[in-house]
């Protein structure tokens, strides 16, 4: 891990990730932008992280494409060893 990539492991443990809601600090007023960056516009859901993390459609894409490789990677290293394994559709 580079030093970059663990300040950012750190900062979002810490809850620290500068999201729209984080920002403001519960500050926010009507002609504030708290809207999701990613998506909202169409789901009209305020940016914060844990909607980031477990609800933004932008990254639940992100989220099951790397399930998906690491699902064929470890299929393929079975596959090579000869075990035999079923994947679900």
């Amino acid at each position: 891990m580079t030093g970059h990539g663990f300040i950012a492991a750190v900062k979002v443990r810490t809850s620290l990730v500068p999201t729209r809601l984080q920002i403001l600090m519960g500050r926010a007023e009507s002609g504030d932008h708290i809207l999701c960056r990613k998506c909202g516009a169409a789901s009209g859901a305020p940016e914060s992280l844990t909607y980031i993390s477990q609800n933004c459609a932008f990254t639940g894409r992100l989220i099951v494409r790397r399930h998906n490789d690491i699902m064929d990677k470890l299929m393929q290293s079975a596959d090579a060893s000869g075990s035999m394994l079923y994947m679900s559709p």
